[in-house]
């Protein structure tokens, strides 16, 4: 039938069977786009690397929390020395997207199936290797492949180390997801190419994670502590100062009820004296409170469900892929199919 007497549209509806007549005059081409695009997808399902997912769920031990020194801190309290508030925790999932963390991730020495020996993560995923550039659908041929024509040869080696480096960290940021619940359990999930590498990288995760957040706070408190024993220092002095500009004045000036002025320099120098004490009792608390607060426990991770290896992949889902990519091959072709039949039907005038 020719296309130029087909109506697909008839007083404003859409006549079904001439659009079924349209598309299938166009069934060879939308056959065929319809297996090249699921072809495509299926290339590209068989070549990505199957990818297991190994998930740890810790807790953070912060807020709320009875530590060991809890009695240390009721016994200062008895004597009227507050006890402060508990520190906030510091974010987990600003921990995992730093790069810091993930620096120490990809430099660590992984044990794999695939190496005889313990190997980083820039060797493991070959981004330092070069000479792989030939043209693939795999994301980390294409990071290698853009590595290579930005780092010319002129570039120096700590440079094309950064770009290893940065592309790695790509590639991670990717592979770590993290969850949390209302009640804060934290569910960190890794995908690795490796069922034990993928496990032994969210455990190491867990022990970076404790490391990061103990140095930080035994940090703080180090900090207050210097930070209040110099300034303890310095009001000692200013009290033993004072204490001495009041002992000269009452020997240089034994009879003051006769002089207003006298008992005036008094009250100053007394007061003077008084001052300093408070601050120094102040400081003295604080810096016994800082002391104990150093030895007490720092804000932990508590490990609920460690990682183990996975039995089967996560990823990828090549049935999934085929099915997508079969349907959105069918809607490009089908479309096509009309878009050409719009365009190629010219109104007849008479």
């Amino acid at each position: 039938m020719n296309n130029n007497k087909i109506q697909i549209i008839k007083d404003d509806e859409i006549d079904l069977k001439a659009l079924f007549q349209v598309l299938w005059n166009e069934r060879k081409r939308i056959v065929l786009i319809t297996i090249l695009v699921t072809i495509i997808g299926i290339r590209y399902a068989l070549i990505q690397p199957p990818l297991y997912k190994s998930t740890i769920s810790i807790y953070p031990s912060g807020a709320g929390a009875v530590s060991k020194m809890a009695e240390y801190k009721s016994m200062v309290s008895a004597f009227g020395i507050s006890a402060g508030v508990t520190q906030k925790l510091l974010d987990i999932g600003d921990i995992l997207s730093s790069r810091s963390l993930q620096k120490r991730l990809i430099y660590h020495e992984w044990n794999s199936e695939n190496w005889n020996e313990p190997v980083n993560l820039i060797a493991y995923w070959e981004i330092n290797d070069s000479t792989k550039t030939n043209i693939s659908l795999n994301p980390i041929q294409w990071i290698k492949s853009l590595i290579a024509l930005f780092a010319s040869k002129e570039d120096g080696k700590s440079n094309l180390d950064f770009r290893y480096e940065m592309a790695s960290i790509g590639i991670l940021s990717g592979r770590i997801e993290m969850e949390k619940s209302k009640t804060g359990l934290y569910n960190i999930s890794v995908w690795m190419e490796e069922k034990r590498l993928a496990a032994d990288l969210a455990n190491v995760i867990y022990d970076v994670l404790v490391e990061f957040i103990t140095i930080y706070h035994v940090n703080k408190a180090r900090m207050n502590r210097e930070f209040i024993q110099e300034r303890l220092q310095d009001v000692s002095i200013e009290l033993e100062d004072a204490e001495e500009s009041l002992k000269i004045f009452s020997e240089n000036n034994r009879s003051l009820v006769e002089s207003p002025q006298l008992q005036l320099e008094l009250g100053r120098h007394t007061r003077g004296v008084n001052l300093q004490s408070q601050l120094y009792m102040t400081l003295i608390e604080q810096f016994e409170l800082i002391k104990i607060k150093e030895l007490d426990e720092t804000p932990t991770l508590t490990v609920l469900d460690r990682a183990v290896p996975p039995l089967n992949k996560d990823k990828p889902k090549r049935k999934v892929i085929v099915l997508i990519s079969f349907m959105i091959g069918m809607m490009v072709s089908i479309c096509m199919a009309i878009g050409k039949f719009l365009f190629m039907q010219t109104p007849t005038t008479k």
